[in-house]
């Protein structure tokens, strides 16, 4: 997506062009409304699970492990037969855990 723009400003400045319509680079930028929703979706659930995260009185692992579960049960599939989805995360240097972006 970077490079579809930087071609484009090229073009653009070799047209000669010194002004372009906000609209334009908009365009270029979000390619359609449906990405558009679909990354402030991710966002907005990485940021939930984060909270919930963060005011969890546990192991970081019990959070992880009943998040995963519940998911995998509830939300995506059944009890009977849970999905194989996971959440993802990350150690920092210190050793912390951090959930990863959605």
């Amino acid at each position: 997506m970077k490079i579809n723009f930087l071609i484009t400003v090229k073009e653009w400045h070799d047209k000669g062009w010194t002004e372009v319509l906000l609209m334009d680079i908009i365009e270029l930028l979000i390619p359609c409304i449906l990405h558009l929703e679909n990354h402030v979706g991710e966002k907005i659930i990485t940021m939930i699970l984060r909270k919930g995260f963060n005011q969890f009185q546990g192991p970081a692992m019990e959070y992880i492990k009943m998040l995963q579960d519940t998911i995998q049960s509830n939300v995506l599939d059944s009890e009977r037969s849970p999905s194989q989805w996971r959440l993802n995360f990350m150690r920092s240097k210190d050793g912390a855990i951090e959930i990863s972006p959605i």
